[in-house]
């Protein structure tokens, strides 16, 4: 800490000496130093929560606090905090910039556009902010902000009575972080009532209050003549004081922090599930939010079956070995895996699959693929020819390239001294120079139900480019259609794409002078009967046989579900806990209750501490958050980048 913060943290020496009583309500004497601190969280709480309610443009800085009261040092603040529970506080440093960002209107946000950086009014104006941030320390540019974090007015009870609900739709915030400046405009105060207010404040001094009371009670009469509270809450808090901020990337910070192989353990041994659910109590993060741990799964251990060595192409086994160390022949694929292979191949069948999440259901439609490809090109004396086309059609373009990488990486441990197979994306981001390519040469298209439906059914016969033949080659060979994410279409959407396949079966039909369609391929999560669902989908003829494909093979650890409910608030009357009413029934509870409609942490804040906090207990996890939308997504990012680098994780 430099010199000019620590001349803030006064040394409190010989302020332990007499004894006063703080309220009428207190159940011992403090020490005068605690009755100090007491008084200037009185101050402070009060300051700040009229400050809040009624200004948005002062920033709740130490040093405007010390404008407050010059008695008021870095110390006290960290103290304050100390002794308050886990995020009821936040004091710590913040950039400059990002809080003027975000709260002097300078960044806008619209439904259509998503958040926005507002333009300067003139050249002058972008070149004076920029030189200015230039001339700065780095350490200059970052505030000292001190700010409470355990208010929330706007909650369910008011949007369930009809108080706070709009009369249309407005836009929100939702920016999220710790607190008002340092974070989400969400737990703006905004204008109430002095009655409110002074709710709020007593609220806030009766926590505090209870806070003393119970640091104090952990020391004995004798320690606390002696002033050892007092010592052992300095030492800690001086020790704690906030730094400025090292302006670095947070994400390589977390990379180099957790090099693989330290201390012996391998980053692909997964934590057990006990150790998961102990690292979730760990503080400062856990403070009594798990309501249930329920069990799912039990562990599974792999079920394999050896796959008849007649069944693949022999490059297409010595591919599987080298690329995923998978010995298909004797080792034996997963037994979902070898069912669905055996009945696409052998059997000619249509196959939806329904098993668990990384069961390894692509090789289901990978393999018959490629294994036909390879047969059609050691059979044909033209090796120019493509007998064999297939369509993978999937839900969204960052699946399809995901996908599309997987493929190809498989596909480059094949002998290199045959013919090439060409994958390829057809879809509304395929330049217009390359669509004739595609269209001509490529074996393998990836690609979604609008551009079957704008661009491949209607120019089936199209001579455009210079090809002269259109898409009719292409699916004249079509032997293999995927459709990935069965369970993503359905109402209106499924509809819509079961008339696309119905076009595409006929279109096909007509063009090979037979009534066969392709091989029709699914993968699902689960769903209610999949089969006639798939059926329909993807219009199959009812004289053609489905085998639907659910016995999960693969490896599976044990399965949990915990119910996580973020801490409780304060709300605009000043209350944590809402009395449970006189009930006259012999089963009324005598105990005060956590109501649904109190208040709460906001959920991308908690979710962020949630996913720092497991990051930081066990270096070998690996996470996946899912988001409603790629906001909160980025959002979430952000709040967790700020959660780590002001080491609010253990």
């Amino acid at each position: 800490m430099t010199n000019a913060t620590t001349s803030n943290a006064k040394s409190p020496s010989n302020t332990h000496s007499s004894r006063i009583s703080p309220s009428e309500t207190s159940s011992h004497a403090w020490p005068v130093f605690f009755s100090e601190l007491y008084r200037k969280f009185r101050h402070i709480n009060t300051h700040l929560t009229f400050l809040s309610s009624f200004s948005r443009h002062t920033i709740p800085t130490a040093a405007h606090l010390r404008k407050l009261n010059a008695d008021i040092s870095d110390l006290d603040l960290q103290m304050i905090k100390h002794l308050l529970p886990p995020g009821d506080v936040t004091f710590d440093y913040f950039d400059e910039n990002q809080v003027l960002l975000q709260h002097a209107e300078t960044v806008s946000y619209s439904a259509q556009k998503g958040y926005a950086q507002l333009q300067p009014k003139t050249v002058d104006d972008a070149y004076e902010a920029v030189a200015r941030a230039a001339e700065m320390p780095s350490h200059e540019r970052q505030l000292l902000v001190f700010e409470f974090c355990d208010v929330r007015t706007q909650g369910i009870a008011a949007a369930i009575k009809g108080k706070n609900m709009p009369q249309k739709r407005q836009k929100t915030d939702l920016v999220s972080g710790p607190g008002f400046f340092s974070s989400s405009k969400n737990m703006e105060i905004g204008s109430l009532s002095q009655e409110q207010l002074q709710a709020i404040i007593k609220g806030r001094n009766e926590r505090f209050h209870s806070c003393i009371d119970a640091y104090l009670d952990t020391f004995s009469p004798h320690e606390i003549s002696e002033g050892a509270p007092l010592k052992a809450l300095v030492e800690t808090c001086t020790a704690d004081l906030p730094e400025p901020t090292i302006m670095a990337d947070p994400v390589t910070i977390m990379e180099t922090s957790t090099k693989p192989g330290e201390d012996g353990v391998s980053s692909s041994e997964k934590p057990p599930v006990e150790d998961m659910l102990l690292a979730l109590k760990k503080t400062p993060l856990y403070k009594d939010q798990i309501r249930n741990v329920y069990t799912l799964t039990e562990s599974r251990a792999a079920c394999l079956e050896p796959v008849d060595p007649g069944l693949l192409h022999p490059d297409l086994i010595d591919a599987l070995w080298h690329y995923k160390a998978v010995d298909a022949v004797k080792g034996g694929l997963y037994f979902h895996q070898a069912k669905a292979l055996s009945a696409i191949i052998n059997e000619r069948q249509h196959v939806i699959v329904s098993t668990s999440t990384s069961s390894g259901k692509s090789f289901i439609y990978q393999l018959p693929i490629l294994n036909e490809i390879l047969r059609d090109i050691d059979a044909n004396a033209n090796i120019n020819k493509r007998p064999t086309t297939a369509m993978l059609i999937f839900p969204t373009k960052a699946l399809a390239q995901d996908q599309m990488r997987h493929l190809k990486e498989l596909i480059s441990h094949l002998p290199q001294n045959k013919r090439k197979i060409i994958v390829d994306t057809y879809d509304g981001d395929t330049p217009a120079k390359s669509r004739g390519y595609v269209r001509n040469f490529a074996d393998i298209i990836f690609t979604n139900p609008d551009a079957i439906h704008a661009a491949i059914l209607p120019n089936q016969a199209s001579e455009e480019l210079g090809g002269g033949r259109g898409w009719s080659e292409f699916l004249f060979n079509l032997k293999y259609v995927i459709m990935d994410e069965l369970h993503v279409y359905k109402g209106t959407f499924g509809i819509h794409v079961s008339y696309v396949m119905a076009r595409l079966n006929r279109l096909r039909a007509t063009i090979s002078l037979n009534d066969s369609v392709p091989l029709y391929i699914s993968c699902s999560a689960t769903i209610d009967n999949p089969e006639t669902h798939f059926r329909t989908l993807c219009a199959i003829p009812q004289s053609n046989e489905v085998l639907h494909v659910f016995e999960d093979g693969s490896p599976s650890t044990e399965k949990k579900m915990v119910i996580w409910e973020p801490p409780v608030l304060m709300n605009k009357k000043g209350q944590r806990e809402l009395p449970q009413p006189q009930l006259h029934s012999a089963t009324s509870l005598k105990t005060p209750i956590q109501s649904a409609f109190l208040p709460r942490e906001n959920i991308v804040t908690e979710s962020a501490k949630i996913l720092v906090h497991l990051l930081s207990s066990l270096p070998t996890i690996k996470v996946i958050v899912f988001c409603p939308m790629r906001a909160v997504c980025e959002l979430l990012i952000q709040r967790g980048q700020d959660t780590y680098i002001r080491k609010e994780a253990p």
